[in-house]
């Protein structure tokens, strides 16, 4: 009988164990990149949305909108400058939920006004 006979049970147990760990690893390190890319998704998302609503004098200030799976509700608040001035300061709050939590984007910029009734 020879000592080398091949893998021995413990040997294969070891084995096994060290690619249990490292599949491990790789899921996990799997499901955050795809955690983090659904939260990156959705919060571009909500970027797009305030940049329409930038640029829109028709819709409401208070609303929401159904894109994939998630509910995204906003409020966008408009004041002028000044009197004398064309100017709009305009700021629009997206938020939506994400798991337990509700995440929001806020966009301020300034826009030629003066079509806005509020």
């Amino acid at each position: 009988m020879t000592k080398n006979q091949g893998f021995a049970m413990a040997d294969a147990l070891v084995a096994l164990t060290i690619i249990a760990a490292f599949t491990s690893s790789l899921m996990t390190s799997n499901f955050a990149m795809v955690r983090g890319l659904e939260t990156s998704s959705a919060r571009l998302e909500a970027a797009l949305i305030a940049r329409a609503l930038t640029r829109s004098y028709a819709i409401e200030d208070i609303g929401s909108i159904r894109r994939g799976d998630i509910d995204y509700q906003w409020t966008r608040r408009i004041t002028d400058r000044n009197p004398q001035s064309v100017l709009q300061d305009v700021s629009i709050t997206v938020s939506w939920p994400e798991g337990q939590d509700t995440h929001s984007l806020t966009v301020e910029t300034v826009r030629r006004g003066g079509l806005h009734a509020g």
